[in-house]
């Protein structure tokens, strides 16, 4: 099993890389979406604290943002501010939630097809790109540890081929 270890990354990339084409293809289409008013009913940050091994800490801030918005006589609720991660520092987050206030009408943007979807700032954000970079750096971890536990790419087709010995022939 510890020969086969390259598969633990190779999968996580593949699984990485494919929400994230999903994540992007979403964004770039939210850009014809339909639009419709809506109204922030929840704001607030949220904090993860985790502990390292080490015993230092590090904090992640997140916006909560909350709103509701009706489509042809349905009301719908959200908390999807755009495609792409809004982890970031926390005066950041608070200038987002200060933005995003309860009671504030915003427009929200809407798929047509499955108004269940929506964001409030549509299109590709930086933060968009974070799932497939993050899914080629598992995949590229994941060949390399392949590259470094298996001596040919040629023995797993055939596990009796070596290395031909070239020793002094022309």
């Amino acid at each position: 099993m510890k020969k086969h270890i390259y598969l633990i990354p190779l999968i996580v990339g593949v699984l990485f890389s494919v929400l994230g084409v999903k994540t992007i293809i979403k964004a770039f289409d939210s850009r014809d979406w339909l639009n419709c008013e809506g109204t922030i009913t929840h704001s607030e940050i949220i904090t993860k604290t985790s502990r390292s091994n080490s015993g230092t800490t590090s904090t992640r801030y997140s916006p909560k943002i909350q709103y509701e918005y009706v489509v042809e006589e349905n009301t719908y609720s959200s908390s999807n501010i755009s495609f792409g991660g809004r982890n970031a520092g926390r005066d950041y987050v608070q200038q987002t939630v200060d933005y995003y206030h309860v009671g504030l009408i915003v427009e929200v943007y809407f798929n047509p097809e499955n108004p269940t979807e929506s964001a409030l700032e549509p299109g590709v954000t930086s933060g968009t790109y974070m799932p497939l970079a993050m899914g080629l750096i598992f995949m590229g971890v994941g060949m390399f540890y392949y590259k470094t536990t298996n001596k040919s790419a040629n023995q797993l087709i055939d596990p009796t081929w070596t290395t031909p010995d070239f020793e002094g022939k022309v």
